[in-house]
């Protein structure tokens, strides 16, 4: 006779189970939410013997603020109690459907440093009896153990993707000086940092007293550009009045919030976090993380982790504003000097202006990176720099120039660069100073280099020399047409200048840019 299986034996598998299924736990250093869900499924089952149920309605609230939901068993029910906000380990509830037989359903929660991460409402069998008091509390333990070393698993899991984030975040900052790459890019990054749909970047326009939208990710951004917030509208107007930051879960309910971007772009705003951008404590704009993924809710971690982000913001700004006046500053240091040699040269007018110009329209069609392109702009406009070494005789001498006299005027470049050279913050100009007079065929001056040992600033500036002096008239010959300096150019390609600048050239003159240039006559160099 087979021996009857007892409550205490059934109450014994089901503890020797779960030891198994908590150590596999314990022992994994990363798991997915459906990977939880699947250990859940096999804790329901190793209980059924104990436990009886029809079906499970389960949710999960995951450490991004998301709540997952998982039903098992075929039978569908409205677990109310799971919605319940009061703070119960666990309840049992007895609900009187249209028929006659009473349906039994337990429920369990499971709290986690003040928040509930977990409930359940499982829908007993009919011919299941109520659990005791003993096994209520058997299981909400091995719950709650299940459930506690799960969401450290996937918190350090959230932890960890997050602080790579971070570490990309501060490498963003520091890869360019750009304020536009910068406000971009941060964006962007404090986005996927926050697991929010959308952010944006909001400036104070200090003539107007309006917030306006530097930076709004999405579709509808130009749109969204559009839009002007005064001082205390709406919820990023409010943190920009009061220099405080706020976290709301629930944007229609707050007073603060105006449906005035939502409308417009047809946007459904649920949540956001905004925090004030400070620059020496002044505000300048504010930050905002816009709608928790998967219908998550922002934490108060969240909004102090956006608040420390905004500080790094306002720092990588100022220090990119303040390198863009450094740069402005040697520009227009670099145009008073090149202005000055054009009025040493009465036949060249403009040549400085055009040559710029030409160089800048080249650029375009060749992969430069932001640097590389101011590099070039800041060495077109001091090329000639090495002429105010040339006594006025030959400089503005009215006839070609006899053998000594050229030999004297091929020194510019290098008296050029001698010039340049000492000061530290333009060495990466020096190469465009000094062999833009090269040849791609080895055959130029002042050191005969050739192809990729040019530099290619030099190259490119050489293209944009040439055909201007050969389309510029001189007393004693006539300027070629744009299109006979055009025929110039390519005829040399490989020989005289470098095929892929040569190919640049040709795409900006088929565009129309080059003409464009020829058509200006004077030599306002803030047009460049």
């Amino acid at each position: 006779m087979a021996k009857k299986i007892t409550t205490d034996d059934k109450r014994s598998t089901y503890k020797e189970n779960f030891a198994s299924v908590l150590k596999k736990l314990i022992l994994s250093s990363s798991m997915s939410e459906e990977g939880l869900f699947d250990l859940l499924i096999m804790h329901y089952k190793m209980l059924k013997p104990l436990l009886p149920w029809k079906a499970i309605h389960a949710s999960l609230l995951l450490p991004d603020g998301s709540l997952l939901v998982k039903k098992i068993g075929k039978d569908a029910f409205a677990p109310e109690a799971i919605a319940e906000e009061k703070r119960t380990a666990f309840c049992t509830t007895v609900s009187k459907p249209s028929t006659k037989e009473k349906n039994k359903l337990v429920c369990f929660s499971v709290w986690y440093n003040e928040e509930r991460i977990y409930s359940d409402a499982i829908l007993l069998d009919e011919k299941a009896s109520f659990l005791s008091q003993k096994d209520r509390n058997l299981i909400y333990q091995n719950l709650k153990l299940l459930m506690h070393e799960a969401y450290r698993v996937l918190k350090n899991q959230a932890t960890l993707i997050q602080q790579n984030l971070l570490n990309k975040f501060s490498s963003i900052l520091n890869s360019s000086l750009e304020p536009e790459a910068i406000q971009r890019k941060a964006i962007e990054a404090i986005t996927n940092v926050l697991n929010s749909e959308v952010g944006s970047l909001l400036l104070l326009d200090s003539q107007t007293g309006e917030l306006k939208f530097e930076v709004a990710l999405g579709k509808k951004e130009q749109q969204i550009k559009q839009i002007r917030l005064k001082l205390g509208e709406g919820i990023a107007g409010w943190v920009a009045l009061h220099g405080k930051p706020l976290l709301i879960n629930d944007c229609k309910k707050d007073k603060r919030f105006t449906s005035l971007v939502d409308q417009r772009i047809h946007f459904d705003t649920r949540n956001m976090i905004c925090v004030p951008v400070k620059t020496k404590d002044i505000i300048v704009g504010v930050l905002q993380a816009i709608n928790k993924k998967n219908n998550g809710r922002f934490s108060e971690e969240d909004l102090g982790l956006l608040s420390a982000l905004s500080e790094q913001v306002a720092i990588a700004l100022e220090n990119a504003r303040l390198f863009n006046e450094l740069q402005q500053l040697f520009m227009d240091s670099a145009v008073a000097l090149a202005e000055a040699i054009e009025k040493r040269d009465p036949y060249t007018g403009g040549h400085i202006w055009r040559v710029v110009n030409y160089t800048l329209a080249i650029a375009r069609y060749m992969e430069l990176s932001e640097e590389e392109y101011f590099t070039l702009k800041l060495a077109a406009i001091l090329h000639d720099i090495g002429k105010i070494g040339i006594d006025d005789h030959i400089l503005r001498k009215p006839a070609p120039l006899d053998f000594s006299e050229f030999e004297i005027m091929k020194r510019h470049p290098v008296l050029g660069a001698e010039i340049i050279k000492p000061i530290k913050q333009l060495q990466s100009i020096v190469g465009g100073i000094l062999n833009h007079h090269e040849r791609y065929d080895g055959k130029g001056y002042p050191f005969k280099l050739k192809s990729k040992e040019i530099p290619l600033i030099a190259r490119i500036i050489a293209v944009a020399d040439t055909f201007d002096a050969m389309c510029s008239s001189r007393p004693y010959r006539d300027a070629l047409s744009p299109e006979e300096g055009r025929t110039e150019i390519l005829r040399c390609s490989g020989t005289q200048f470098d095929p892929e600048v040569v190919k640049a050239f040709g795409k900006a003159f088929d565009k129309g840019e080059i003409s464009a240039i020829m058509k200006q006559v004077d030599s306002a160099f803030h047009r460049f």
